[in-house]
């Protein structure tokens, strides 16, 4: 995590994100084309608000509303703010 990011406290319920691209391929590892790909957004929540719940962890993957949330930019490498209600899933890896 870049320096700049580390000094970034979001507010309230708010959590700061990375966006995660998934590769579009089956578990038998067969590439699946464009047109039968399915966009599920995937985060990982790099700093989280002192509002959130216990429930949203930091370091974790979860899949959000990919509507929702800031853009916004640290080192030419962007990185959302998401509402904790955006926030849909846990993801285990």
């Amino acid at each position: 995590m870049d320096a700049e990011v580390k000094q970034v406290k979001p507010l309230s319920n708010y959590t700061l994100v990375e966006v995660l691209e998934k590769e579009n391929k089956t578990e038998s590892g067969i590439q699946l084309s464009l047109n039968e790909t399915v966009y599920v957004p995937y985060c990982r929540i790099l700093k989280k608000g002192k509002g959130c719940s216990e429930d949203i962890q930091e370091d974790k993957i979860y899949m959000y509303n990919e509507h929702a949330g800031t853009k916004v930019n640290f080192k030419n490498k962007p990185y959302l703010f998401v509402k904790e209600n955006d926030l849909y899933a846990e993801i285990e890896e």
